[in-house]
């Protein structure tokens, strides 16, 4: 078995580059295969990360038959009435996001709990708009996503000492993005808002990077 080479890895990050990529949704269900985008950011990742390139900010107007649970928007800042008159419908946000992935392939995608939920919720918004739902699946284009959650997760087993961890008042390990974030002085920014939360998952992409290469 061949030994790791960090160094490796570290070239194939520059040459290929990253993005980080986070939904907000429409939460209308438990079965999450029923959940629709309402808004998508997608930010490359750079040296300067509290001025990343912004690819993809946009919010969308959804289907008549689609309404969006109360809660849901509460969580995400985001005022029903605006939203409907978005610019963008939602085949128009997901057609977007399908393109640019399209079109680059080579790009690492990194999320935050992306392999359960973002990810999840792309690949039936793409089957619902005639798009490969696999695209982000696609072995023959080399494809890399990682999901810093489960970094996280990773850290915490094996060199907890290295970043700092949030945990509630009976001691249990509490993982959200926000309070990973603050825990190792990270402004969460405006917790929930797809733009916000891209900047700090690769700000803890670099921190991860840094602290446990």
């Amino acid at each position: 078995m061949n030994a790791f080479n960090y160094q490796e890895y570290q070239a194939l990050l520059s040459s290929r580059g990253m993005v980080g990529l986070d939904l907000e949704t429409t939460g209308i269900n438990k079965k999450i295969e029923y959940e629709r985008p309402t808004s998508a950011a997608i930010l490359e990742y750079s040296a300067d990360l509290d001025n990343p390139e912004i690819i993809m900010n946009d919010k969308c107007r959804l289907p008549y038959h689609i309404l969006p649970d109360a809660g849901a928007l509460n969580i995400t800042n985001i005022n029903p009435l605006e939203l409907m008159n978005e610019r963008l419908s939602l085949f128009e946000l997901v057609s977007k996001i399908a393109l640019y992935l399209k079109s680059h392939p080579e790009k690492i995608i990194a999320t935050y709990n992306g392999a359960s939920y973002d990810l999840v919720i792309l690949r039936h918004s793409f089957f619902s708009s005639l798009y490969n739902p696999y695209m982000l699946s696609n072995a023959s284009e080399d494809r890399i996503h990682i999901d810093l959650y489960n970094i996280a997760q990773a850290i915490y087993c094996f060199e907890p000492e290295k970043i700092s961890f949030h945990k509630d008042v009976t001691g249990k390990l509490i993982l959200k993005q926000a309070l990973l974030a603050v825990a190792n002085g990270i402004d969460p920014g405006d917790a929930h808002a797809a733009m916000d939360d891209v900047k700090v998952l690769l700000k803890l992409a670099r921190l991860f990077e840094t602290n446990t290469p």
